[in-house]
């Protein structure tokens, strides 16, 4: 899956699988990869259009859906 560079202090880049609802989000200190599962593509939608991509992760990602570390991700 191919990652989209955001602008954000703390997140590197962002990727999305329409057809299986899986959000890949790469952080940038320490580098790592988690991977979200069943995120409606709403939510992807929203939180690429977000002003403030942290606050939004913090608030509808976070905590919202399953997620495992991608250590094959980096």
């Amino acid at each position: 899956m191919q990652r989209q560079r955001i602008k954000s202090k703390i997140l590197h880049s962002v990727g999305y699988s329409l057809f299986n609802g899986i959000l890949h989000v790469e952080f940038k200190q320490p580098p790592r990869v988690y991977d979200f599962y069943n995120v409606p593509v709403k939510v992807y939608i929203g939180f690429m259009n977000s002003s403030s991509k942290v606050k939004y992760f913090n608030k509808y990602i976070i905590g919202q859906f399953p997620f495992d570390q991608d250590e094959r991700g980096l």
